[in-house]
């Protein structure tokens, strides 16, 4: 059985790669020379990365994508930010019950609620466990 720790570690390290994969060029979208818009037009008077049709069909691709992050930016500063909340709850046993792990930084019952609710955006995924569920 998965703790809840590793389930969260795995699953923020997952979502970096994913995100990091998707900041570079797809392929098939990148190409030399100048862009050129739907009507063959030189895009002189117009943002070639609205009218370029390779980066249009790559803009709509990403679009129709599933994956919940648009702003890879504010995706990766969202990551970081429940890594630190991560690293600062971690499973500790208390010496006069040791039967009963606890949080080390709120110290409340193991998994805490601030877990829980990490854990829950991912519900969907393999290796959640319904008793993460927050109450």
């Amino acid at each position: 059985m998965t703790c809840v720790y590793t389930f969260l570690a795995t699953q923020l390290d997952h979502d970096e790669q994913e995100i990091r994969r998707r900041l570079t060029i797809p392929a098939g979208f990148a190409h030399d020379g100048p862009c050129v818009n739907y009507e063959g037009q030189d895009p002189a008077d117009r943002d070639e990365y609205d009218s370029c049709s390779r980066h249009v069909a790559a803009m709509e691709a990403r679009r129709a994508d599933p994956f919940p992050y648009h702003d890879l930016g504010f995706a990766l500063q969202q990551l970081a930010a429940h890594r630190r909340i991560l690293t600062r709850h971690r499973q500790v046993v208390d010496g006069d019950h040791p039967d009963l792990p606890a949080c080390s930084r709120c110290r409340k019952v193991w998994p805490c609620p601030d877990l829980r609710d990490l854990a829950s955006v991912y519900a969907g995924r393999v290796g959640y466990q319904p008793d993460w569920a927050v109450a």
